[in-house]
């Protein structure tokens, strides 16, 4: 799925005034991602690539250090089976020159794509538990804290200055979030 996911992400990269750099956290994998083979045709395809080590597991810590290592001033973040339609970072890019003041930014539209062999009540009912997503409308909210259009991770375009002082209290323990870890199955790092 990985794999699936940068090969979207290529297809974006680079688009005349707009020059993407890519981080890939690799979150206590064994073996590490950089050792894989087509973690390591990808960096070699494309430039500002990086592969950055976070020993903390937990989504939540992995995304705080891409903000932290990031040096742009919007930060896209995708889980390690999202894969994003070709024009989604232009279309990303024109919203946020023409909406400054948004901080962050979700998709509008997420689809689900299921294993094959699974049920098709099972995956019905399931559906929008992973988060599929059909806006029709560009919608706002300061709600907390779960908006009908809450910008879950996958997708999620986030100002690097909002992202870092959100996440900034993870290390000394002023913010929990416990998440995925191990065979651990807690989620909601993305609130």
């Amino acid at each position: 799925m990985l794999e699936r996911t940068l090969r979207s992400i290529q297809n974006f990269t680079a688009y005349g005034e707009l020059v993407a750099e890519v981080l890939i956290i690799d979150n206590g994998s064994n073996p590490a991602l950089e050792t894989r083979w087509f973690v390591r045709e990808f960096a070699a395809r494309l430039r500002n690539v990086r592969v950055v080590r976070e020993e903390q597991l937990g989504l939540a810590f992995a995304r705080a250090r891409g903000f932290q290592e990031a040096y742009g001033e919007y930060v896209l973040c995708s889980d390690d089976d999202n894969e994003f339609a070709e024009n989604y970072l232009l279309v990303a890019h024109r919203l946020m020159k023409e909406l400054s003041h948004v901080g962050i930014w979700g998709p509008g539209t997420v689809d689900v794509e299921w294993q094959e062999g699974c049920d098709r009540l099972v995956t019905a009912l399931l559906e929008n538990d992973f988060n599929a997503v059909r806006l029709q409308d560009m919608t706002y909210s300061l709600a907390f804290p779960l908006p009908p259009n809450m910008p879950y991770g996958h997708g999620m375009i986030v100002r690097r200055d909002v992202a870092v002082a959100a996440t900034s209290g993870l290390r000394t323990g002023r913010i929990s979030a416990s998440g995925r870890r191990g065979v651990d199955l807690a989620a909601y790092e993305d609130l």
